[in-house]
């Protein structure tokens, strides 16, 4: 078995899809007050856990089992972040802070309950931040389909 990642599965563009789908269910828990985890496809849900885990295997203790698919997600994801966070991060323990509390909020998504205040302004900050990803994706995919990340300008 190959432990080499093709280099499509390292870009923002692999992500779009499951940060897009994962954001309109955040979005939708939100309006409803509810959460429910049909809300995010399955296969959709387990591929955000492991966008997530690579993220924080980034920046954990140890080398990570594949570190090109860590560092590429964690990069995405510290893109993602400090384009949607309201002040500054001011370090990088703060940013990787931030990330394993996304991570945590999307790790306890789990059956029903119902969202307080806290827990409605949460999943909008994940929403936003999954929605920047997916927009880097589709950025991606049209740079890609015109030439432009090829050196085609």
């Amino acid at each position: 078995m190959s432990l080499t990642v093709s280099p499509g599965r390292v870009s923002a563009r692999h992500w779009t899809f499951v940060a897009g789908a994962t954001a309109s269910g955040l979005r939708e828990a939100v309006k409803r007050h509810a959460f429910s985890l049909d809300m995010i496809p399955p296969g959709v849900y387990r591929d955000a856990l492991n966008f997530f885990n690579r993220v924080r295997e980034a920046f954990g203790p140890g080398v990570p089992p594949n570190p090109v698919a860590s560092a590429a997600n964690y990069q995405i994801a510290t893109r993602a972040l400090r384009a949607t966070v309201a002040a500054p991060l001011k370090n990088r323990s703060e940013l990787n802070s931030r990330l394993q509390h996304y991570a945590e909020i999307v790790s306890n998504l789990r059956g029903k309950r119902a969202l307080g205040s806290k827990d409605e302004a949460e999943f909008l900050e994940v929403a936003g931040f999954l929605e920047k990803i997916a927009e880097d994706g589709e950025d991606e995919m049209y740079e890609r389909c015109v030439g432009w990340g090829a050196g085609g300008r």
